[in-house]
């Protein structure tokens, strides 16, 4: 074509800006082109691993000989060093010349210089090992925080956890926090996540999570945003830190308070009480008044009896004890019980029934505490079977039976029942409904003591049908 000047092959062969190098079966060099002999020295008869490896002997495994003996063009890397003392890399090709027979004649081979394109392969590759190193040290530092930490996207699904988080609350990706950590169907309110996510803001709150183990725990909790390279929140990390003992403590300070402030104002009333009936006793004995004598003799007794139930119960609800693991017949166990209860039962026109199963008869427990417990329980019983009156046969029923391994006491009555307002505050501190013979610490005491054992205690009552207590001691009893 006009304009264009006529370029023949050796004009082709020495333009080309890469190695060509044209060998024999002997590997000595026929042809080279002026790039190489630019950067290695003219070929002067010597041999290929002379010139690109300055070695007496042909390489190991060489592809020129390979592709002389099956005639396959090969593909490898190489490392060399240029007539001014540079290391550099080629990525060398070999393809057979062959003869108008067929034959292979020579072997030619074209190297291309990828010294830079393999050091920035290895750059790539060092940070690609330093980010993989920060990612893990990033990520054992998260795990590693003395907190439960979860990572959030704007659906609340979990993406991301922390150990402890894992060991202690379950591997969960793809749960949704509120499902995770209330059991709702719908995100709590307010959120801090979505706060968080609406205003780019930390928020903190307490709240109270349930473990894997059934602990409930109580929490600090504080969302911090998670953003972009636009700046935009992408994801919310929440941090919990228990402060369970903390809660504990406060929570047991405010009830000894208030028991004490409760402590006081009943004793208040039972030292009224005393100096009513003393006052009648001497009244009555200044004026030979048998009658009124043996009224303020009831008086003072009655409030002897208040005191007595005070003092046990504050002393019950006050005091921490690790129980003494005995083995209990809980066939006479349920006989000591009810033994104690007889009077009041036969006063009031109540049966008392013992059930036992054979396969839960011996319980591993404190005998004291678990008596103590079950008397408040039968006494209660008996008290609301004659609440009820006697327009029919009222029972109150001692039961064991097996139970997830463990034991089960269900303490069943037929009595008068509790309504919605008294259901709900069954285990509440210095909640009662015996007026000024209450000191609304028998179901916490009782609580109390099924707690040390590591049980539980629940119970199901409607109004004029009568209440069932159940305590489930774990598998360690038998």
């Amino acid at each position: 074509m006009e304009g264009i000047p006529d370029i023949g092959f050796e004009d082709l062969f020495n333009a080309v800006p890469c190695y060509i190098a044209v060998l024999d079966r002997d590997l000595s060099l026929i042809r080279t082109n002026h790039i190489a002999d630019e950067h290695f020295g003219p070929p002067g008869g010597r041999k290929c691993f002379e010139v690109f490896k300055k070695s007496s002997e042909p390489c190991e495994d060489c592809a020129a000989l390979s592709t002389f003996e099956d005639g396959l063009i090969r593909q490898h890397e190489s490392e060399t060093i240029t007539v001014d003392g540079r290391n550099i890399v080629l990525l060398v090709r070999t393809r057979p010349i062959r003869a108008a027979s067929g034959r292979i004649v020579a072997v030619m081979e074209v190297s291309t210089d990828v010294t830079e394109l393999k050091r920035l392969q290895e750059e790539l590759e060092r940070r690609r090992r330093r980010r993989r190193r920060d990612y893990d040290h990033t990520r054992q530092l998260f795990d590693e925080v003395p907190c439960y930490v979860s990572v959030m996207d704007e659906s609340y699904t979990i993406l991301e956890t922390n150990r402890l988080f894992k060991e202690s609350l379950g591997d969960v990706p793809g749960a949704k926090c509120y499902e995770l950590f209330k059991s709702r169907t719908a995100p709590c309110v307010p959120c801090p996540v979505a706060e968080t996510f609406t205003d780019g803001l930390p928020h903190s709150h307490e709240s109270r999570i349930r473990a894997l183990s059934g602990r409930e725990v109580d929490v600090v909790v504080r969302s911090a945003p998670m953003r972009d390279s636009d700046g935009r929140v992408a994801r919310v990390m929440e941090m919990s830190v228990d402060v369970t003992e903390v809660k504990n403590l406060q929570r047991e300070l405010a009830r000894l308070g208030k028991m004490s402030a409760h402590a006081a104002h009943n004793i208040k009333g039972i030292l009224t009480g005393l100096k009513g009936g003393i006052f009648m006793v001497n009244e009555g004995r200044k004026r030979n008044d048998t009658p009124v004598v043996e009224r303020g003799w009831e008086m003072v007794q009655h409030n002897v009896e208040r005191i007595a139930t005070q003092s046990l119960d504050i002393l019950s609800f006050a005091k921490k004890r690790v129980p003494e693991h005995k083995q209990i017949d809980l066939d006479q166990l349920f006989g000591v019980v009810f033994d104690g209860a007889r009077s009041a039962a036969e006063q009031g026109g109540v049966q008392l029934v013992s059930s036992v199963d054979p396969d839960a008869r011996v319980l591993e427990a404190d005998p004291r505490y678990v008596s103590q417990a079950l008397t408040v329980l039968v006494d209660n019983a008996i008290e609301a079977c004659v609440e009820a009156g006697d327009a029919a046969p009222r029972t109150v029923t001692l039961a064991s039976k097996p139970a997830d391994g463990g034991i089960r006491i269900d303490v069943s009555d037929n009595g008068a029942g509790m309504d919605e307002d008294v259901r709900e505050h069954v285990f509440e501190d210095f909640y009662s409904t015996k007026g000024s013979m209450g000191t609304g610490l028998g179901l916490v005491v009782v609580q109390k003591i099924i707690g040390e054992h590591g049980g539980t205690i629940d119970f199901t009552s409607t109004p004029g049908r009568g209440t069932t207590f159940t305590i489930r001691f774990p598998e360690k009893t038998r």
